[in-house]
């Protein structure tokens, strides 16, 4: 009986023994996932942290993008609108060339009807001299010497309509409105020589001989 005993207490020992060791290895596993738990969670935290950090480093990029695309598209804008100014100062110029090589055809022809009128002109009223003594009176006062003096060229406007002469004493060829600008270089006590003239504001030279008066013009500058 008392072996019996000793054999049911030695066989509850173990078991209890058995029961606590599995007790504290689950013990031990519980700790241990603890642990785990506990790293996992600050990994957790830290990744979170990151994740904010790129959060914002994507915030701002996507301003940064934003703004370069703004900056790009006013480029491009800008572009468009240059070669556009670009585009109209062409067919402006274009224009312009146009218009000149107009007006030179048309002063051209202008001068050409001028000359062939003043020929015309002087062929009549040389037919109409009918004594010989009244030709050589013209011819001589044609050829009567002026004292003509050269200077530096200078601006004139004519101060009324005035009449425009071929010559000292010449035939009216045509006549100029009050204000019209044109150069000289060359002057007599009564009488001022047209060198050149202004058509739509561009300078171009005489091709023949025109004469003003001198009391139908004024230096400009000089005009009060």
């Amino acid at each position: 009986m008392r072996k019996l005993l000793l054999l049911i207490f030695l066989s509850l020992y173990s078991l209890q023994a058995d029961e606590i060791q599995r007790i504290e290895s689950i013990v031990e596993d519980i700790e241990h996932l603890r642990n785990s738990y506990s790293k996992a969670q600050d990994e957790i935290l830290m990744y979170k942290y990151e994740i904010h950090d790129l959060e914002e480093k994507n915030k701002i990029l996507k301003s940064e993008l934003e703004s370069i695309n703004e900056k790009d598209f006013e480029r491009e804008k800008e572009k468009k609108k240059i070669i556009s100014l670009e585009n109209q100062v062409k067919k402006l110029e274009n224009s312009v060339k146009t218009k000149e090589k107009e007006n030179k055809i048309l002063i051209r022809k202008n001068s050409i009807l001028k000359q062939k009128c003043l020929k015309n002109q002087i062929k009549k009223d040389e037919n109409q001299f009918p004594p010989l003594a009244l030709q050589k009176k013209y011819i001589k006062k044609e050829q009567k010497p002026q004292n003509i003096t050269y200077f530096k060229a200078t601006a004139f406007r004519v101060n009324k309509n005035a009449p425009i002469y071929d010559a000292i004493d010449g035939k009216v060829i045509d006549t100029w409105e009050e204000k019209t600008s044109f150069t000289s270089n060359q002057r007599s006590e009564q009488w001022v020589k047209i060198t050149g003239y202004f058509v739509n504001k561009v300078w171009q030279a005489a091709t023949h001989d025109m004469w003003v008066k001198s009391e139908d013009v004024f230096a400009r500058g000089t005009e009060q």
